[in-house]
């Protein structure tokens, strides 16, 4: 039970954990379990039902990373409010590499609507870049264009 597993990461355990207090009790775990670098693995074999799952590059044989293609896209348009992992459940059934989304923000600290997305092969970045053009993200359409490696790093420097 959650009691058990939150007991077990040393989180705080609660007589009441069903409904909306067992839902934040199952984000707190998984949350933890991240944390403590634990990397989720989905059932063998493909299914529709793997979609949601990213996987490590590594286990994909991550071309941008072994043959020089760059394999990076810009989004815009995103929600002020995106996170790394709203871009990844986004790109649900393509495969990020590691460390892969990069989210600028302006002088004052905020996110500028913008991000950049490094994909584990190219294939995933053309898939993004025609299956999830103009898709929305909470209400907004996001505009993917190719990008690269020097973009992001100029970016970053800026």
């Amino acid at each position: 039970n959650l009691n058990s597993i939150n007991e077990a990461l040393g989180l705080p355990i609660s007589p009441q954990l069903f409904g909306l207090k067992g839902c934040e009790a199952m984000v707190n775990i998984v949350q933890k379990m991240l944390g403590d670098g634990y990397q989720f693995e989905g059932p063998s074999g493909p299914s529709d039902d793997d979609d949601h799952i990213i996987e490590d590059a590594t286990a994909q044989g991550a071309d941008s990373h072994t043959s020089g293609v760059d394999s990076t896209v810009r989004l815009r348009g995103l929600p002020y409010s995106a996170t790394a992992s709203d871009i990844a459940r986004f790109f649900a059934g393509l495969t990020i590499a590691p460390n892969g989304v990069f989210i600028p923000v302006n002088l004052q600290g905020r996110p500028t609507g913008d991000a950049f997305v490094q994909f584990s092969t190219s294939a995933d970045a053309d898939t993004a870049l025609n299956k999830f053009q103009r898709a929305e993200m909470q209400s907004r359409y996001i505009e993917i264009f190719k990008s690269s490696k020097e973009e992001v790093e100029q970016v970053k420097a800026a």
